[in-house]
């Protein structure tokens, strides 16, 4: 009886063991697959206090998604996109501003602007595209045999009126190109533009903006246009 008993007590110690080697298997697992979240450089804190309108997509923290150039994936992660550097932070649970030490090949964030919900796609790697290099991070306004993209910037400018202190502020900067058969264009936001570019499907496009009334003075209607050129 007393062997009975003492072969059950060895048996559990033992499966307590294993739950708990594999456990700590499955932490340092997680922890590795989070490495690149965690192997961070510290982010600057350039103050701009003194500049009006901010440097950033949005001012607030928000949830998006991360793509490294390896194909790994990250979601849920608290994201800021500064728009004057060119650079993508994210906050960790320490509420500390970071940034990526692996590179990021896309991001997706989602924000609130005019009190309306916002999703917004972000990639990098495009080629021959003036004053930007393949890091340089684009909007992506549709995706497809055209693309229709957004390089979206902030510059700060400075006024002076007279009798006046030096005001400093952030001025948007946006520039659009569209990228057909390998060739980029910059963007006109004109209907003379678009038909001469996707002139395969003149008739089409021509008859979707007359119907669907397209702005093309609006970031939303042109991604619906060149979405609609792209599923032709």
């Amino acid at each position: 009886m007393k062997t009975k008993l003492l072969l059950i007590i060895t048996m559990v110690i033992t499966l307590s063991g294993l739950k708990n080697v594999n456990a700590q298997s499955i932490a340092a697992e997680q922890y590795y697959n989070i490495q690149p979240l965690l192997n961070y450089p510290h982010a600057e804190d350039k103050k701009t206090d003194d500049v009006a309108g901010t440097p950033y997509l949005n001012d607030q923290w928000a949830m998006g998604v991360v793509k490294l150039a390896d194909g790994r994936t990250y979601k849920d992660v608290l994201l800021k996109y500064d728009e004057a550097r060119g650079v993508l932070y994210f906050q960790d649970k320490k509420v500390q501003t970071l940034t990526f030490v692996d590179p990021v090949s896309e991001f997706k964030i989602n924000y609130i602007a005019n009190d309306q919900p916002k999703e917004e796609t972000f990639k990098n790697g495009f080629e021959n595209i003036p004053g930007s290099s393949e890091l340089s991070f684009f909007k992506v306004l549709s995706d497809g045999t055209a693309q229709l993209i957004k390089k979206t910037a902030k510059i700060q400018v400075e006024t002076k009126e007279y009798n006046r202190p030096l005001i400093k502020s952030f001025q948007d900067d946006s520039k659009y190109y569209l990228i057909v058969s390998g060739k980029v264009l910059p963007f006109k936001k004109n209907k003379k533009f678009i038909l001469a570019n996707l002139d395969n499907k003149q008739v089409e496009l021509e008859s979707y903006m007359k119907n669907n009334n397209v702005d093309l003075k609006s970031d939303a209607d042109l991604s619906k246009l060149i979405t609609y050129y792209n599923s032709l």
